[in-house]
């Protein structure tokens, strides 16, 4: 149950943000031995690889898992290329398990939370369409990290985006 309500806070957290969360139906009962999170490239401007290192040197320790087997040296000799599943690749190239341990405190878990959303605010980019950024700051701010918000906005200089959600946003 304890991996139920980390996996929980974690949607919680991180609904609203550019990233692909697990999914599971109503019906279902994950064990949620992993919480794997996809970082696609084209939206979030960064790869899974450059992200994941952003994650460790915060002193995250997230993981790469879902090794696609047809990839491994044994089924390379039988004649399988990179090419040959390309929904395992894609997912292989995306995913970056979060820490989710029955072990995992609070504290640590917020950490969690907070590095990834600042990790986020740093590269995504505001011209996008794909976020709410009013809901995003109240998110981030709800995670504890308004001050690294403030500084982040003030630093930003798109008058376009400062106009519309001026009210929003101050």
């Amino acid at each position: 149950q304890h991996r139920h309500d980390i996996a929980k806070r974690y949607d919680e957290a991180f609904t609203d943000l550019p990233i692909i969360i697990p999914w599971q139906h109503h019906d279902a009962f994950s064990s949620y031995h992993l919480y794997p999170v996809c970082i696609q490239e084209g939206v979030c401007g960064i790869s899974q690889q450059k992200f994941y290192q952003k994650l460790r040197d915060s002193g995250i320790g997230v993981n790469l898992h879902y090794i696609p087997i047809h990839i491994q040296p044994y089924y390379e000799k039988l004649g399988f290329k990179p090419n040959s599943f390309p929904e395992a690749m894609k997912f292989y190239k995306e995913a970056i398990s979060l820490p989710i341990f029955p072990l995992l405190k609070d504290e640590q878990q917020q950490k969690v939370i907070s590095s990834l959303i600042q990790n986020v605010a740093s590269i995504y980019t505001l011209n996008t369409k794909k976020i709410k950024w009013f809901e995003f700051r109240k998110k981030f701010i709800q995670f504890g990290g308004d001050r690294f918000y403030s500084a982040w906005k003030l630093s930003y200089q798109e008058p376009a985006l400062k106009n519309q959600y001026s009210k929003t946003l101050c």
